[in-house]
């Protein structure tokens, strides 16, 4: 071994001047030596193991430590067993693992497993250990050619390993990166790696797993393999195993033409040259795939200029292709280019009517991160990926582009340079047919019966133009639905033929309004109604070959502030001309109502007869004011009337020109909120107190509930108030677009998904039970609900939109009853048969303990029932070092089983395969109490707010059992029907009054500050605030850690901002009493307002920004209350994270379900304390002026001490409110320094 390490030496030392690649020959094998500027590199040593064998066989008995149990690949054969991947041994060809940084061994080491350490029975007795280098990043790797003939480009495999890190270092993360190189290293492609899983390591083992792809590489002449930890991580690994290829997808012929360029005829490829030339060349030396000819485009003189074939009616919406394409920069023109002039594009875009849509990595859902790379000058990169083009209507052109533009998508610097193309395929992606499930209940067959919501109840879904293509999603709805609602083809841009910009061919028509004016003449843009009738013929062709299953169609939308084009609204149609009078508009609102009515249910439609009912107006009411929504909330409607005269107008023209049996609507989103709630039933009102006019008298038949809802809000109650509010008004309810985003907990991975979907199955239960309720009560029929859409990765969701209800894009939603396999999910049995749904997954909040006497008493009761005779319930709380569970049970006969089992899993595995930890107390060593007795586990846990973990606790009487989550008693086996516990803080505040100025004064240095730590989103932002109170204020500092500030969007919560909850008589109820307040202030202290008296007179607030962020320091004034020392008040706060017009996340305090907005029953709970009441361990108080706060530039003045806050109220405050400084140990562990 060590003359090998010599020899190696002896190599670098030859060639450490001269910065030029060496192969190392040894036993047999290359290794690869760099040495460049005095940095040595070497693919592969470990440290020698001789006595491996004697050792693993001197410990075949040790049993298996807890392991963090992820979605683990079950990888038969691992195809790098040769390569001592479970770090042994050295195998018979003298491989070995190296630390990276030098070619030596200092930061990592081949460790023995002793006691019950080992992550699985077939663990071996080594493990290794990487410690951070010099610059605090730990590696172990290795490189070799002959891994390069086992691990293909182009192909997935799938791996799976052992981690966890070192109990003295943080929290942190290990990748493996994989990566293709040629001999000398001047070519390097890295492996996609995706994991099933988010990968945070803790002192655990946990498995990690997940499948990488090697992308197409010329020069694919050794791998190396590396695991690297993040900064200042010590970590272990053990067992990397890597499996075999998957299974191939089939794909359709090549729809390119003249892929490599070789026939003469060269305008397919010119559709993007502009000016530039596009020659063929023949290749003087291989290309790779046996290629010999190639596109070369040069003399351009603008960044746009590119390969680029018009393939209109050849790729169609909705379809899925499958591109890939060889690339090369020319060597001369790049050779200086920076970086980010050295990227490439695959950027296609397609034309409908007047608008045009560029499609690059920002389009989620249609490409994937793989169609933009930089890449080296000179060398042939092979890119490939995924397309999936979706637009509305007939593409006037679509056109894909292999595209060089610099910077900026092409405003900024750009070589312009010459560049080659070859070997460009397009292919269908032929994906085998999948089938529905013919044998499930019919999802209509249900729901509209006399014993659900009626027989003259809709069940209906959401369906779109691209979906008529796909079959087997057509017949989930022939089989599953009774009603549709078109997508967006009967919205006002979709009837103009989307040309949104100016307004299609003019013509001139005449017809007679409601009041007998006759329009003559009358200049009006052409209709186009082709989109919704491509669907109308499709349901037509159902329901006349199946009357007996006839689909109707719910009409959406007659007026809207969205989707309208801007012109509509204007003078001559001409939106660079003013705004139109209220006449003009009056007379163009009835026009188009009736026009379209008209054609879709006049006497001479074919559809007539198909349509049940028609939103005539959606989203007319404000979300901030509860008021109707103007023209600052980009209504043009409301610009052009000036009232809300536009609203009841319509309702008077759809009811003058729809046939009397038409249902008409009024819809809206964040119809359960607070002021949202009165604002849409003061609308409903007003349009249903002109019904009775003499003329042109209105009609409304019911109201839509879009039902774009969390998965923690709105609560049942604010869902069934609110439909009980608009049923009184209208009588009618329908909810119109139902579909639930996916839960913070879950990740889109294969771990997760499952207990989402038993989420998700509840969630949509708990809101089908509400349905039955309202729809059972008098006076009140809930006569349909639709469901937006019909399998999870069409739905909308997966896309970010800023429409009312809609997603950032962000995350993976699976939000619907079907999944992409066209299979019913466990959503689809809440409401077809919700006996079939697995055990309920109860959601347990784990308060922070209080000092004194009883540490249990902000814990909520949990009753444990299933036995007869037995009352059982238990409490949960926390501390930083520890978990208390109190069980106290209520069983007057007394036998020797009689017990309690707790049994843990701080992983909060929901895949089922973590193996639980037990504890059991019996009865006999339990604490007695009259009647029963009480069994308290104390667990040994590091802990901080907003952590996580799944238990159960099962109560043993005799021979019976009674268990609180799992009700199938499987605890001893699996994790996965535990219930989920989140640990959550309480916070005490200490009395004091600010002056408002937006400086850190002194008494706000005596103040702990506490962490934001609840994260949604992707947030680049940080934050931590400080409390005080007084009899007039509640005074807030907040410290944001934000790199890149931003408020370029209109709407005000999704700018840079803090955001402040208070509920100052703590009922914590569903939505907003007077008491309630949201006040938000962002960077540039611009505060926005949500509650009766959040107002602007009741707030005080400076901000002010700094080096890495922005400070707001605020003083909201007490309304309700009179404050005192004891008092208990609803709280919370919260930063919003914008960038680039977008909220990426939000951090905040307590709440992890973003419903503060509407429900203050989740805010948290601070406790004001009186700073002169001694309490057991005080030690002083905080003392300051009484003096009123302002935002003057010169503070009052301070008298008397300012002493440090008493010990036990820095206890009750652990990590906030109290005087004195909260200090992180490097393993998370929280102490208490006095002030000085």
């Amino acid at each position: 071994m060590h003359d090998i390490i010599n020899r190696v030496y002896g190599a670098f030392v030859a060639i450490l001047r001269d910065e030029e690649v060496y192969m190392v020959r040894i036993k047999g094998k290359k290794f690869l030596a760099i040495a460049i500027a005095g940095a040595v590199f070497v693919g592969g040593v470990f440290p020698e193991t001789a006595c491996a064998a004697e050792t693993a066989e001197s410990t075949s008995d040790v049993q298996v430590e807890e392991t963090k149990q992820q979605s683990v690949k079950s990888i038969q054969e691992n195809l790098l067993e040769a390569y001592n991947t479970g770090f042994e041994s050295s195998d018979s060809n003298g491989l070995y693992w190296w630390s990276d940084g030098n070619w030596g061994k200092e930061n990592i080491a081949q460790k023995a497993y002793e006691g019950d350490q080992k992550p699985a029975e077939d663990s071996g007795g080594y493990y290794v250990e990487v410690t951070p280098d010099g610059e605090g990043i730990g590696t172990a790797q290795i490189c070799a050619g002959d891994i390069a003939s086992i691990l293909e480009p182009e192909v997935s495999y799938e791996f799976s390993f052992y981690a966890k890190a070192d109990p003295q270092t943080p929290e942190g993360t290990v990748e493996l990166q994989i990566t293709s190189a040629s001999s000398d290293w001047a070519s390097s492609q890295a492996a996609a790696v995706t994991y099933d899983s988010k990968v945070i390591l803790d002192e655990n083992w946990q498995s990690i797993s997940g499948t990488f792809i090697i992308p197409a590489h010329e020069k694919h002449e050794q791998v190396k393999i590396e695991f690297k930890g993040s900064k200042d991580l010590t970590f272990y690994v053990d067992d990397l195993k890597i499996g075999g290829k998957k299974a191939e997808v089939n794909q359709g012929d090549n729809l390119v033409k003249n892929p490599g360029f070789a026939d003469e005829d060269l305008s397919v490829w010119k559709k993007g040259s502009g000016g530039a030339a596009i020659t063929s060349e023949t290749s003087g030396e291989a290309i790779p795939d046996g290629i010999a000819t190639y596109g070369a485009i040069g003399n351009r003189t603008s960044s746009q200029e590119c390969f680029a074939q018009d393939m209109t009616g050849i790729l169609q919406s909705g379809k899925t292709y499958e591109y890939s394409f060889w690339v090369k920069l020319d060597g001369e023109d790049y050779r200086d280019a920076p970086a980010d002039q050295r990227e490439i594009s695959f950027a296609p875009y397609v034309s409908v009517g007047s608008n045009q849509t560029y499609w690059d990595s920002y389009s989620s859902g249609i490409l994937d991160d793989n169609c933009v790379r930089q890449i080296e000058a000179g060398v042939w990169t092979k890119f490939n990926g995924i397309f999936k083009p979706q637009f509305e209507g007939e593409a006037e052109e679509l056109v894909i582009r292999i595209l060089e533009q610099g910077t900026n998508y092409g405003s900024g610097d750009c070589v312009k340079g010459r560049y080659y193309v070859t070997g460009v395929e397009m292919r269908e992606k032929v994906e085998e047919q999948k089938e529905i499930e013919s044998d499930i209940p019919d999802l209509k067959s249900v729901v509209s019966s006399a014993d659900e919501l009626g027989a003259d109840a809709y069940t209906g879904t959401c369906i779109a133009n691209g979906h008529l293509s796909d079959g087997t999603l057509m017949k989930l709805v022939e089989k599953h639905f009774n009603a549709v609602t078109f997508e967006n083809e009967l919205k006002m841009d979709a009837v103009f033929g989307y040309q949104n910009d100016a307004p299609p061919e003019m013509e001139s028509v005449t017809w007679t309004r409601a009041d007998g004016t006759v329009m003559s003449g009358y200049q009006v843009p052409k209709m186009d109604f082709t989109l919704a009738e491509k669907i109308l013929a499709v349901i037509k062709d159902w329901n006349d070959k199946n009357p007996e299953s006839a689909i109707k169609i719910r009409g959406h939308v007659l007026v809207w502030h969205s989707q309208a084009p801007e012109w509509f609204f204007h003078e001559d149609w001409n939106k660079d001309k003013p705004y139109a009078s209220k006449e003009v508009m009056d007379a163009r609102q009835e026009w188009y109502i009736q026009s379209v009515l008209n054609h879709f249910l006049g006497k001479d439609s074919p559809y007539k007869d198909m349509f049940y009912g028609w939103d005539v107006v959606n989203e007319a009411v404000s979300d901030s004011t509860g008021t109707y929504r103007k023209e600052d909330e980009k209504s043009s409607w409301w610009k052009a009337y000036g009232d809300q005269d536009f609203i009841i107008n319509a309702f008077r023209y759809a009811n003058h020109y729809a046939p009397k049996g038409l249902e008409l609507y009024y819809n809206d989103y964040n119809e359960c909120s607070g002021n949202k709630v009165d604002g849409i039933a003061k609308l409903l009102t007003e349009v249903k107190s002109h019904e009775k006019d003499a003329d042109l008298p209105t009609r409304i038949t019911g109201m839509g509930m879009q039902a774009h809802y969390d998965m923690a809000g709105p609560t049942a109650n604010q869902i069934k108030n609110a439909a009980v509010t608009y049923g009184k008004i209208v009588g009618k309810v329908q909810f119109t677009e139902l579909d639930l985003k996916s839960s913070n907990e879950y990740d889109g991975t294969d771990a997760t998904r499952a207990g989402e979907y038993t989420k998700q199955a509840y969630r949509y239960k708990e809101i089908y039970d509400v349905l039955k309720e309202v729809d059972a009560m008098d006076g009140i029929d809930i006569n349909g609900m639709t469901v937006w859409g019909v399998i999870d990765k069409y739905s909308w969701l997966q896309d970010s939109n800023s429409a009312g209800g809609g997603s950032d894009g962000s995350k993976k939603h699976v939000p619907l009853l079907f999944d992409d396999d066209y299979k019913a999910k466990p959503a689809f049995y809440a409401f077809a048969d919700d006996t079939r749904l697995e055990p309920y997954i109860n959601n347990v909040v784990v308060m922070q303990a209080l000092g004194g006497d009883d540490p249990y008493a902000k814990s909520k009761t949990y009753q444990i029932s299933g036995i007869d005779d037995v009352d059982a319930s238990f409490q949960i709380v926390w501390e930083e070092n520890q978990m208390k569970i109190k069980v106290t049970v209520k069983d007057e006969t007394e036998d020797g089983s009689d017990g309690a089992d707790l049994y843990l899993d701080w992983t909060k595995g929901s895949d089922g395969t973590a193996k639980p930890e037990k504890m059991t107390i019996m009865r006999s060593d339990a604490q007695k109490i009259d009647g029963g007795y009480i069994a308290e586990f104390t667990v040994g846990r590091e802990l901080k707010a907003a952590d996580r973990f799944a238990f159960d606790v099962v109560v043993t009487d005799g021979e019976k059992k009674a268990a609180f989550n799992d009700k199938k008693m499987s605890q001893e086996d699996s994790s996965r029907y535990f219930a989920v516990a989140m640990t959550k803080p309480y916070m005490t505040v200490s009395n004091g009054t600010i002056a408002i100025d937006g400086e850190e004064d002194a008494l706000w240095g005596k103040v702990a500050a506490v962490p934001l730590t609840i994260v949604t989103g992707v947030p680049e932002a940080s934050a931590a605030g400080k409390l005080l109170w007084d009899k007039d204020y509640l005074y807030l500092w907040m410290e944001v850690k934000d790199s890149s500030l931003d408020k370029s969007s209109e709407a005000a919560h999704v700018q840079d901002s803090v955001e402040i909850f208070i509920d100052e008589n703590n009922h914590k109820t569903d939505g907003y009493e007077e008491d309630d307040k949201q006040y938000r202030i962002n960077y540039e202290n611009e505060p926005s307002f949500n509650g009766q008296k959040c107002i602007a007179d009741n707030l005080i607030s400076q901000t002010r920004k700094t080096e890495d962020g922005y400070i707001v320091e605020a003083a909201c004034k007490w309304t309700d209350i009179t404050p005192e020392a004891g008092t208990e008040i609803g709280f919370d706060m919260q930063i919003n994270d914008g960038k680039g017009g977008t909220r990426i996340g939000t951090v905040s305090w307590y709440d992890e379900s973003g419903q503060g907005w509407s429900s203050p029953g989740v805010f948290g709970t601070i406790l004001l304390l009186d700073n002169s009441t001694q309490k057991p361990g005080s030690t002083g108080k905080v003392e300051g002026n009484t003096s009123q706060p302002g935002n003057n530039a010169t503070k009052a003045p301070r008298t008397g001490d300012e002493n440090r806050l008493g010990l036990w109220s820095a206890l009750l405050a652990i990590s906030c409110g109290a005087a004195g400084t909260v200090v992180y140990r490097r393993k998370r562990r929280l102490t208490i320094k006095e002030s000085q």
